[in-house]
């Protein structure tokens, strides 16, 4: 198994090898088919084991940088995991006409929305800084083709539940949706059936993990 036959483009595929990633995690190896696919998934998987790139690489093989709209809407819970997932898509954006822009708490937010007003296609963000833009009308959530809700046992846990549920009533019904998780307990799986729609469902065991304990960083 490579890159190569999930679908990941050449170019992309460069990138990777420059950061010393040849080969795809067992959650990228198993996820990436599904999301290329455009279907609803639920991920498992231990931090450390390639769950970002599992989804950021898909995605990217599907933005249509022509379109000056936000067409993935990333969530984290926090301000940290924002920039580390924004580090890497801007890694993955090199050479190629796709805008990355992180909204957050403790940014400038004029400098923010500037950026959105140039076309971000991608937009990772925290829940109240985001449901902030949301209330002042700065950014336009209409034609998002992809939610990912990243670390939803965080985003519970630090009681963001009212927030993404706000969030998630902003956008398109019709959408691709993907909820990924280092553990999957009920409640978390509550959150995640109730807003995908026949998902795959992805686990990767503790015992199947072969990055334990090393980040896949670009």
């Amino acid at each position: 198994m490579n890159f190569k036959s999930l679908g990941i483009n050449d170019d992309t595929i460069k990138i990777l090898k420059r950061s010393g990633i040849v080969s795809p995690t067992p959650i990228q190896a198993q996820a990436i088919p599904f999301i290329k696919a455009g279907k609803d998934v639920i991920g498992e998987a231990q931090t450390g084991t390639g769950k970002t790139l599992a989804f950021l690489l898909p995605l990217f093989e599907n933005i249509n940088s022509k379109m000056a709209q936000v067409q993935v809407l990333i969530l984290s819970p926090t301000r940290e995991l924002a920039l580390q997932i924004t580090n890497e898509a801007e890694k993955l954006a090199e050479g190629r006409d796709i805008n990355v822009l992180a909204v957050y708490g403790g940014k400038d937010p004029n400098k923010q929305i500037k950026k959105l007003n140039n076309g971000a296609h991608v937009v990772i963000a925290t829940p109240g800084r985001l449901l902030d833009y949301i209330g002042r009308k700065t950014i336009d959530l209409r034609h998002t083709k992809t939610f990912v809700l990243d670390e939803a046992d965080q985003m519970l846990f630090m009681g963001f539940k009212n927030e993404v549920e706000s969030v998630i009533l902003q956008l398109p019904k019709k959408r691709q949706t993907l909820c990924f998780s280092a553990t999957m307990n009920t409640a978390v799986k509550k959150l995640a059936y109730r807003y995908t729609k026949n998902p795959a469902v992805v686990s990767i065991k503790k015992q199947e993990v072969t990055l334990s304990g090393i980040r896949q960083d670009l």
